[in-house]
């Protein structure tokens, strides 16, 4: 009688073979996926950095169209309703009239006389847009006494800087903001006409 050997199943070589086949798939899948992931947080990251810049830009150019309908602006105050400064320290309480009546045609603050409404009065209200110390400083204030009295601020934003330039019938916004996870600077330019 003869017998035959049959073999059942896989060789070792064969399971070595189809592990090491497996792991190689498996190890590209997980690299592929990480890459995946931190292409993602990226894409968001930048997605979050611009809608922030651009709600600070529309809220800028917004506060300057609302400063630009004013009819009747105290002349007192600031010329034409507006004035471009380069102010280089936080405002804490107050602007004297000799800092802000020395206006320029660039720098980091931006004073916007703006309408307000006290007791069902209209008065003019100002609105101080300020880069400073890699911030967006936004404070809000009354003429009073010859002097802007600040009643209100906020930092606005962290990681930016910027400046304000007067260009023919407008304001020039230009700011950078850092995105520090990515270690990038991006830029953004607005502008909004100021035509009484």
């Amino acid at each position: 009688m003869k017998y035959k050997n049959k073999t059942t199943g896989f060789s070792s070589i064969e399971v070595v073979i189809y592990m090491s086949l497996i792991s190689l798939f498996s190890f590209i899948l997980i690299i592929t996926l990480q890459l995946n992931n931190r292409l993602n947080r990226y894409i968001y990251s930048q997605s979050l950095l611009e809608r922030k810049a651009g709600r600070t830009l529309e809220i800028i150019e917004n506060s300057i169209q609302k400063s630009a309908k004013i009819k009747f602006f105290n002349e007192e105050i600031i010329k034409n309703g507006f004035a471009i400064i380069d102010y280089n320290s936080y405002i804490s309480h107050s602007i004297s009239h000799s800092v802000y009546k020395t206006t320029s045609e660039k720098g980091n603050t931006l004073i916007l006389q703006i309408p307000k409404i006290d007791n069902n009065k209209i008065e003019v209200g100002i609105l101080i847009f300020q880069f400073i110390q890699n911030s967006l400083y936004i404070y809000e204030g009354v003429w009073f006494n010859k002097e802007i009295s600040i009643n209100n601020s906020i930092d606005f934003i962290f990681n930016i800087e910027g400046y304000f330039k007067k260009q023919d019938n407008g304001i020039y916004i230009n700011f950078f903001i850092k995105d520090t996870k990515n270690k990038q600077k991006l830029e953004f330019v607005g502008y909004e006409n100021i035509t009484r």
